[in-house]
């Protein structure tokens, strides 16, 4: 899938923006350069980029305080709009489930289908007339407003990729140092204004699902029960360490 020397991956956030290299080495894939930034107030909606000038500026900037000399991106997706799910289908040859995957997917997205991208994996066959499917989209409009930020800022879109797929690569399938074919991992990924839970097992995805809740719930409790700035607020969550919340405490005698 990665022909090419060097990638950089973009992850614009309703909080953040973040842009990582990695280069082709002898020993493979490597990070050369990374860096994030706050993400321009008011610039996104929904995961929608509706201010896309703003932050393509934004993001030329970091892409060279950052130092980023690949041209080719690799763009993220996530969030409620997106949706993934396993899928079990007659069993038919590829190129007939590729015409047909619109009217199956109408079945299991909220989103119009005319205005939504989708795709499919097929993951196997559990007996002679069924096969199980991997099936994937998103919003038109979630995944143009992101593809025309980053062409906007000068970078060539090769791949759009699931937040959630990119993010098990990242974490488990690259590590080589341990075999994970056969184990089960969640994967949590905290957004300011959702919270996306994976569950992979054995190398498959069995569930991918995202909450309208995130970080700025805090920040937000934070700041009216204190009655703080902003900036307090969101420095304050950053020191708290809620891992004693976490830990059994013994019952106290009545």
């Amino acid at each position: 899938m990665l022909k090419k020397t060097n990638y950089v991956g973009v992850d614009l956030g309703h909080y953040s923006m973040k842009v990582a290299q990695i280069e082709k080495s002898p020993q493979g894939w490597r990070v050369t350069r990374a860096a994030s930034m706050f993400t321009p107030q008011n610039a996104m909606r929904d995961g929608v980029i509706h201010d896309v000038p703003t932050v393509s500026g934004a993001l030329k900037m970091l892409l060279k305080h950052a130092g980023i000399t690949a041209k080719n991106a690799i763009v993220s997706v996530q969030g409620g709009s997106v949706v993934v799910r396993n899928v079990r289908v007659p069993k038919m040859p590829e190129a007939t489930l590729r015409k047909s995957i619109r009217f199956e997917a109408g079945r299991y997205i909220p989103n119009s289908v005319e205005e939504s991208f989708v795709e499919f994996e097929i993951l196997g066959s559990p007996d002679e007339s069924q096969m199980d499917i991997l099936l994937v989209a998103a919003p038109n409009e979630l995944v143009n407003s992101r593809v025309d930020t980053v062409q906007q800022a000068g970078l060539e879109v090769d791949i759009v990729d699931v937040g959630s797929f990119a993010a098990y690569r990242a974490l488990i399938e690259t590590n080589f140092s341990r075999t994970t074919t056969d184990e089960t991992f969640a994967i949590i990924d905290f957004g300011a204004f959702s919270t996306t839970v994976s569950v992979v097992s054995n190398g498959r995805f069995n569930l991918t699902r995202s909450v309208a809740s995130g970080s700025a719930n805090f920040t937000e409790a934070l700041r009216t029960f204190f009655d703080l700035s902003q900036e307090d607020a969101e420095a304050g969550k950053a020191q708290l360490n809620v891992a004693e919340l976490l830990e059994e405490r013994p019952k106290e005698n009545p």
